[in-house]
């Protein structure tokens, strides 16, 4: 099982890195890189949803094809999150097993 992680609005995929010392050796832990951040700082920054959503599209398209996964989303994450769902279905992709939505 694959868990992708979107963060929140200013957060970078360190923020996930912990987590692997709590997650079950069966779950990949794939933390999801914004532009504009973290090791994507030198790129510009999304100016729209659907750009956000087709670029994390295409870092996941790949790994989704084969392999269960799931998505979670924290805050902003969970907009994409909801926002990546969709993509995949108008793909005709396989759906994840379960969707995480967390706002604070």
């Amino acid at each position: 099982m694959i868990l992708f992680c979107l963060p929140y609005a200013g957060g970078s995929e360190a923020i996930y890195y912990k987590w692997k010392d709590y997650l079950s050796p069966s779950i990949q832990l794939i933390p999801i890189e914004l532009k504009g951040r973290g090791k994507r700082y030198n790129e510009t920054f999304y100016e729209t949803l659907d750009e956000a959503i087709n670029d994390i599209f295409k870092w996941i398209k790949e790994r989704i094809m084969n392999d269960d996964y799931a998505i979670y989303g924290h805050s902003m994450g969970s907009i994409l999150a909801y926002e990546l769902y969709y993509k995949v279905i108008s793909e005709k992709l396989r759906k994840p097993k379960h969707i995480f939505f967390f706002r604070v």
